[in-house]
């Protein structure tokens, strides 16, 4: 079973590649496909004040809801960190069915997506 994310797991390499769950709003959705031409995007949310990017793979998009911009989800991913910077890859996402308070329920105007 995931833990719950913490700021500190985003610091520190012991947390590496165990799973996170965290509720967080969709700021930036980056379109990709494979050479093979299959989808796949890059994401970025805002959690706790910070902004956190990782990829959604084919098998993972394919199995996740109709992503929109602004919107809160529930996300499982593992931490990883590459080039000195944090990277979540992302496990499974959801739409969030509980009202958020915080940081991650107040409006954006940096919302936004990358054509591909």
């Amino acid at each position: 079973m995931a833990s719950q994310l913490r700021p500190s797991d985003l610091l520190n390499s012991a947390s590496s590649g165990l799973p996170r769950r965290f509720r967080a709003r969709l700021l930036q959705l980056e379109p990709r496909t494979t050479a093979q031409g299959v989808p796949w995007a890059v994401l970025t949310f805002t959690w706790s004040g910070r902004r956190l990017r990782g990829p959604l793979f084919p098998r993972e998009w394919e199995r996740s809801p109709a992503l929109v911009l602004g919107d809160v989800y529930e996300v499982m991913g593992t931490v990883a960190f590459r080039h000195g910077t944090t990277v979540m890859r992302i496990l499974t996402i959801a739409e969030s069915l509980v009202l958020c308070r915080g940081p991650a329920s107040v409006p954006s105007d940096d919302v936004q997506q990358t054509q591909g």
